[in-house]
């Protein structure tokens, strides 16, 4: 999320971290998003329920919608999902897509225009009966819900929000979290800067009204120019406090930008500090592994070069092998005994 307030650096105060640009993809991917949220929006201000099947069978012969069947059942998709506020989601999506085509970095934006989007549905099904006409004619064919499905999930009979708040007070918390939503999506930087420049051209055209009700008075007194003069004095001294409210937030701004930026530093310092302490690690575990690799290796090789040497000795000696006993005559049969018949 954005900072509260969105202000340059004060002079002799720490320069904040400049933000790096987003990729170069960044704004490849803005040019589909774009092109969609285009189409989208002529299909939906062009939408005839007739060129559904779903809605009227058979639908009409030649399609009326400007982008043709296609745009005609994603019209029909997003009205039925999302009500009456689905004609603002074109240009939700083309905001988000121009704001990436300049490059800039989007944030938690698009939640917040989530959520926005999400409570105008819940507070568009509150207005069934006002829009009754339009959702009931022949171009929508989209009644009862003015906000789709989704309208539907948060506001129906027996739903839990107005069974406990009841209608009002459900209307009043959708409105509530609605308003919330737009101020984080729009910024309170963007807020506070609006606000002020109206504030400084406000007392800008009070100050010059003055000088000119001063300067076209010709018999003024004593009194006159006091009461100027302290009405003068009273808005520089008001000017003044404001200046220094701002530089003092501005400094405090700037302050916790820079604590900010010594803890990522910090924090990055760290992460750097255990990944050289993970490599170290792996590397000196590789080491180990490979000298166990060259010890078993060369006791195996030292353990063949024994059993070689063995044998080399066995035949220097001249040992032969030893002869082979033969074996015992088998004992002759008794006399009285008859060999059996075969």
């Amino acid at each position: 999320m954005d900072d509260l307030f969105s202000t340059d650096a004060g002079a002799g105060t720490a320069p904040r971290r400049a933000e790096p640009p987003p990729p170069v993809a960044w704004r490849f991917v803005a040019v589909p998003l774009l092109f969609v949220s285009v189409v989208a929006l002529f299909a939906l201000f062009s939408y005839q329920a007739a060129d559904v099947a779903a809605v009227q069978a058979p639908p009409s012969r030649v399609a009326a919608n400007w982008m043709g069947r296609l745009g005609a059942h994603l019209a029909w998709g997003t009205i039925l999902f999302f009500g009456l506020p689905g004609f603002l989601l074109p240009f939700a999506t083309g905001a988000i897509a121009v704001l990436m085509l300049c490059g800039r970095h989007l944030r938690w934006r698009p939640l917040w225009l989530l959520g926005l989007f999400l409570m105008l549905c819940a507070l568009a099904q509150f207005l069934n009966g006002t829009f009754e006409p339009l959702l009931s004619s022949d171009r929508l064919n989209a009644a009862p819900n003015a906000g789709g499905g989704v309208g539907w999930l948060f506001h129906h009979d027996g739903a839990p929000v107005a069974e406990w708040l009841g209608v009002p007070g459900a209307a009043a918390l959708y409105g509530s979290l609605a308003l919330l939503f737009l101020l984080l999506s729009v910024g309170f930087g963007t807020v506070a800067d609006v606000l002020r420049a109206r504030r400084d051209r406000r007392d800008r055209l009070l100050e010059a009204a003055e000088d000119r009700a001063i300067a076209g008075r010709t018999d003024l007194d004593a009194d006159d120019l006091a009461r100027a003069d302290a009405r003068r004095e009273a808005l520089e001294r008001r000017r003044a406090e404001r200046d220094a409210r701002d530089a003092e937030r501005r400094r405090l701004e700037d302050e916790r930008a820079l604590k900010a930026n010594e803890e990522a530093d910090a924090r990055a310092a760290e992460k750097e500090n255990r990944r050289a302490a993970k490599a170290a690690e792996k590397e000196r575990r590789r080491a180990e592994k490979a000298a166990e690799k060259e010890r078993r290796r060369a006791e195996k090789e030292a353990r063949r070069r024994a059993k070689e040497e063995g044998v080399d000795d066995l035949v220097a000696g001249g040992l032969r092998p030893l002869p082979e006993t033969p074996a015992a005559p088998a004992p002759a049969p008794d006399a009285g005994e008859q060999p059996e018949a075969g």
